[in-house]
């Protein structure tokens, strides 16, 4: 009991010296501190506002706190007087994910957490989000996995992305879209009532082509997971047929994601030749993705080279690195409308 009195009073006074502190700032703002200053020198910053620099570990369930690593050692920081739209932000960090981060607060001694050290935040700045620097692909469309991976980018920032149609939420105005191997929800409620009649008319599983244009924003239901709350959303109609490409003699056919779904009888179980650019690792061994138009496709590498496999564990995710695969079509066991290649060639098109 004595102790949860001594925690109340220090949030209390956290509370009370929190403004005081930004009142007694230098002109540059508060000064950095480390955790080795933070240790040996607690007294020497008590009752002032610091800044710190550290990585997201993970947020606790029950409490208004999460675990930040300052080098190898941890500190928990309490997130209750931040604004609800920075702590929303806080909240859609992936455990574990090592995301960098500033923290600006009053440190204080607090053994009962778990922890020497705790902060009372009141401002947390996510190293190399969109607030920091922009990120802009060549066609302006990021992907589902570009967001889960780079969320500090993204989060509460307006983005595009492209997928296709899979199904709709029964209980909410809501449906999901996929691409590749990662799937994504789209918020509609705040779309006019014409679109969002459309879209409560489209059939699940259509796989038709949508763009959607919002914000990304943390998932209500599952954490470290993203939906988009749509401003925009449009279904993108097929590119006119174009004139089948050039094959040499003995080389398989040119094929799209849309010739495969379009046809697929003509191409299941069959070599193609797909063309794109490296987008990431696949969670299965020596796989990865590639980005082919509007669509994501997996590729099992395990038959290529050892040189070539290499090669692609060295590429950067998301570089648009150009490639052409040759591989078998394969549909997946769960969904006879969703394929993947088994490749037994791929060239580097740089």
């Amino acid at each position: 009991m004595a102790m949860t009195r001594r925690l109340l009073l220090w949030l209390f006074l956290a509370a009370a010296t929190g403004t005081a502190s930004a009142q007694t700032e230098a002109a540059d703002g508060p000064p950095e501190v480390s955790y080795a200053d933070l240790s040996l020198h607690l007294p020497r910053y008590d009752g002032k506002t610091i800044r710190a620099h550290g990585k997201f570990h993970y947020l606790q369930n029950t409490a208004p706190v999460f675990e930040m690593l300052m080098g190898d050692h941890p500190v928990s920081v309490f997130i209750s007087q931040l604004p609800p739209e920075s702590q929303q932000v806080v909240r859609g960090l992936r455990p574990f994910s090592d995301t960098p981060l500033v923290v600006t607060g009053v440190p204080r001694y607090g053994p009962e957490h778990g922890n020497d050290i705790f902060i009372m935040a009141s401002k947390i700045d996510v190293e190399g989000s969109s607030a920091h620097y922009s990120y802009d692909p060549k066609n302006g469309i990021v992907t589902c996995p570009e967001i889960t991976r780079f969320s500090q980018r993204y989060l509460n920032s307006p983005a595009t992305v492209q997928g296709r149609f899979d199904f709709r939420s029964p209980s909410e105005n809501v449906f999901t879209i996929w691409r590749g191997t990662d799937s994504m929800e789209v918020d509609f409620g705040r779309l006019p009532n014409d679109v969002q009649t459309t879209l409560l008319q489209e059939p699940n599983f259509s796989n038709r082509v949508v763009t959607v244009k919002g914000v990304v924003r943390p998932s209500p239901l599952r954490q470290g997971q993203y939906r988009i709350e749509a401003s925009s959303v449009e279904f993108t109609a097929p590119p006119a047929d174009a004139a089948p490409a050039e094959t040499k003699p003995g080389q398989p056919p040119s094929a799209t994601y849309a010739d495969l779904l379009a046809k697929p009888a003509a191409y299941a179980g069959k070599k193609v030749l797909m063309r794109g650019s490296y987008e990431c690792p696949a969670t299965a061994p020596h796989a990865f993705q590639i980005r082919v138009g509007p669509d994501t496709i997996e590729v099992i590498g395990d038959k290529l080279p050892v040189s070539v496999q290499n090669r692609l564990h060295s590429l950067t995710p998301f570089t648009e690195v150009a490639l052409r695969v040759t591989g078998t079509v394969r549909a997946y066991s769960d969904s006879g409308t969703r394929y993947y290649l088994v490749a037994d060639k791929v060239e580097f098109l740089e």
